[in-house]
């Protein structure tokens, strides 16, 4: 029987599968699924959809008039996106004699708004807006000349600085870090017990101080939480209860406490960069102290999973968007630069799906 599968040379000619040349059309063509990602985001069909949890099967026309109730949009085009979107597991479909009905399936509930107004939504828009999208055509400039980001070589100035100047980047950057952060925070909080007997915690890089709001609630006991991040961020930040609002740069100094908490941070510099924020860290914890980060943790080897994917992908964003150098780390280069900075014991604790906590103590 024919290995469709192969790829044989006849007379020094490669001879391609169906499978394969279907393979790389598909690849090519993959900017068709975070785009109509976008498109259905903000288009706000998940929230149209779910109908406070009914998740009834609806026509691509019922969807646009809900989305649209002036009657102009076009519901055949929207019905090509949620076909698209149906065979990646966005949307159910549903076929009845000719007509076809749709609904979300539990990776297209993660677009709905829920009670705090959070949503995966954010994330996707964040990821797609114009500057970014500009830098894209440039990753191959990384591998040519990694002293600077794709971004910049696009913009002009770095994706740190742009959202200092932009109110509105900066706003939608938030609310997709806390979209993606708060189930991570709530699985944490479930079962990791590091926070046990902390007196004084420092957030480094916390933002809008959300994640500390909801450690403290979880963990009375610490009398005192810093929220500390660069000054025009945190002054931006909302009044919490129980939380101080400090400015600052984690590369002079780190606010000291018990223990330092943070969140998608040592992902997005270099291996200089990273011992640098660690040894600042360091000095600010006593003897005993611990520093808790949050970070995507790359497997040793590589697979088709989908957790390896948004693992790699993730990666690639860093190259192309924050630093050409930064990157996400194994467990083993994570533990050296623990290490490399004084830390005396490392684990990783394995609890999220994307997220991973790596424990270091002084």
């Amino acid at each position: 029987m024919e290995n469709r599968n192969a790829e044989t040379r006849t007379s020094g000619t490669i001879v391609h599968s169906n499978e394969t040349r279907l393979a790389i059309l598909e690849l090519a063509n993959m900017i068709s699924v975070p785009m109509a990602l976008n498109a259905v985001v903000n288009l706000k069909v998940a929230d149209s959809m779910w109908q406070n949890g009914s998740n009834t099967p609806l026509t691509a026309s019922e969807i646009v008039s809900h989305i649209h109730p002036s009657g102009t949009a076009d519901a055949e085009n929207l019905q090509r996106i949620l076909r698209m979107l149906t065979s990646f597991g966005v949307f159910n479909e549903h076929i009845n004699a000719a007509e076809r009905r749709y609904s979300l399936t539990d990776v297209g509930k993660t677009l709905v708004t829920d009670e705090n107004g959070l949503s995966y939504g954010a994330y996707v828009l964040q990821h797609h807006q114009d500057p970014l999208m500009k830098a894209w055509p440039n990753v191959h400039e990384a591998v040519l000349d990694s002293s600077t980001e794709p971004f910049v070589k696009a913009n002009g100035m770095s994706a740190y600085d742009m959202y200092g100047e932009n109110p509105e980047m900066n706003d939608l950057m938030q609310k997709a870090m806390s979209g993606v952060s708060v189930p991570f925070l709530n699985a944490i909080l479930e079962t990791y017990d590091g926070f046990d007997g902390l007196e004084r915690l420092v957030d480094v890089g916390g933002s809008s101080g959300e994640s500390l709001k909801m450690i403290i609630e979880k963990h009375p006991k610490i009398k005192e939480a810093i929220n500390f991040d660069l000054p025009e961020v945190v002054a931006r930040a909302p009044e919490i209860d129980g939380v101080t609002h400090v400015g600052g740069d984690m590369f002079a100094c780190v606010p000291k406490g018990d223990a330092i908490f943070m969140k998608w941070i040592l992902t997005t510099w270099t291996d200089d960069e990273v011992k640098q924020i660690l040894n600042n860290c360091f000095k600010a914890i006593p003897d005993g102290g611990k520093v808790i980060a949050c970070e995507p943790v790359l497997p040793h080897n590589t697979d088709d999973t989908h957790r390896t994917r948004a693992l790699l992908e993730g990666d690639i964003f860093v190259m192309t968007i924050y630093r050409a150098k930064g990157y996400h780390r194994t467990e083993e280069e994570y533990s050296k630069l623990g290490k490399l900075t004084g830390f005396t014991s490392f684990r990783a604790i394995y609890i999220d799906y994307f997220w991973t906590i790596l424990e270091y103590k002084k």
